[in-house]
Formats: structure tokens, C-alpha cells, sequence
């Protein structure tokens, strides 16, 4: 977690640095000394640990929702493309069971107080 709050840090830093108005002429010496290839792949190298340990936790976080919505419910899972792409009424199970009971309320609210032509 340090290691991103750094990285955030100095991505930061590095584009207050480009926007000042006044470190124009002292960008210049840096991009003099260290050459703009090297400039620009010390920011990608921040930006990739940065994102990376990002969605690195987001996978985690969806991970763990998957894996109790997989206990709970027996009918839900997630099935593979090519399973999709041969029976493609299968992606109904991709919704937990708990999802129904709103989705229904909705259905039967649309249909009674918008009119939308839904059976």
C-alpha cells in the first residue's frame, strides 16, 4: 500500500512540476540530463505500479463477492465464453437468485405505472 501512496505521489508531483509556469526553464535542464526516453519511462513505470496494485486489490475485492455469491447460491456461476456463445440463455445464471426478487418488482412497477409493453 506505501508503495502506491509513493507512486500516486510522485505522478503528482511530476505534473504539478510540468504545469508550473515557472519550471519551464528548469524542465528543460532535467529533460537535458536525463533525456526525455528516460523521463518518460520513469513516469510509465510509476503509472504501471500504481494501476497495477490498484486493480490488483479491485480483483481481489470482486473476487471475494464472487466466491460467497457462489456459496449462497447453487444456481449461480459464471459460465466460460465459448459456453455463452453456444447456449446463450445459460447467462441467466450469471444473476444470484437474490437479484430475482428485485428484478421482478421492477418488471411488475414498469409494466403497472410506466405501461411498458413487457408480458
Amino acid at each position: 500500500m506505501k508503495t502506491a501512496i509513493w507512486a500516486l505521489a510522485i505522478i503528482f508531483a511530476v505534473l504539478a512540476f510540468i504545469l508550473s509556469p515557472f519550471a519551464g526553464f528548469e524542465f528543460v535542464f532535467l529533460f537535458d540530463a536525463i533525456g526525455f526516453d528516460m523521463f518518460a519511462l520513469l513516469v510509465e513505470v510509476q503509472l504501471l505500479v500504481t494501476f497495477g496494485i490498484f486493480f490488483d486489490k479491485l480483483k481481489r475485492f470482486f473476487g471475494a463477492i464472487n466466491r460467497q455469491l457462489m456459496r449462497w447460491d447453487g444456481n449461480y456461476f459464471v459460465p466460460e465464453i465459448q459456453t455463452i456463445k453456444e447456449f446463450p440463455p445459460i447467462i441467466i445464471h450469471v444473476v444470484p437468485s437474490i437479484l430475482i426478487i428485485p428484478l421482478l418488482i421492477t418488471m411488475i412497477a414498469l409494466k403497472v405505472f410506466v405501461g411498458l409493453p413487457y408480458p
